[in-house]
């Protein structure tokens, strides 16, 4: 049930994204909920004001003001391709048009990732 969810992306159109497993558990407390986020009148939250919110706390928590949604996303793109996700997969999930978008974006970690590859091949000459 809670192993998937659907996300409207910029240009108004649902994608589906994977969600952790750990987080079914949470997810159940508030099954009986449209929403996730709500506001005391049990109506969703509008997206700016979280946005606006996670500001305000991170200026009260003296956390560095680039820790914003955009960050979370970007990280959670780094984390997926560092487990071993395809790059195909990180595309999707990240809802990119293109794979080349991805590839544009996380290139400096792909090009880490296979700094010293060459070292594998058994080379049979000294």
């Amino acid at each position: 049930m809670f192993s998937d969810s659907y996300h409207k992306t910029k240009d108004k159109e649902s994608r589906k994204v994977e969600m952790h497993p750990a987080l079914a558990p949470i997810c159940k407390r508030y099954s009986n909920r449209e929403f996730m986020f709500i506001s005391f009148e049990s109506k969703m939250i509008n997206p700016d004001r979280i946005t606006k919110q996670l500001k305000k706390f991170n200026k009260l928590a003296g956390n560095p003001p680039y820790l914003n949604f955009e960050s979370f996303r970007k990280t959670f793109g780094v984390w997926l391709l560092e487990g071993g996700s395809s790059l195909e997969f990180v595309s999707s999930q990240l809802g990119h048009a293109s794979i080349e978008t991805t590839q544009k974006w996380y290139a400096k970690l792909i090009t880490k990732e296979f700094k010293g590859e060459i070292n594998k091949i058994n080379y049979p000459f000294k």
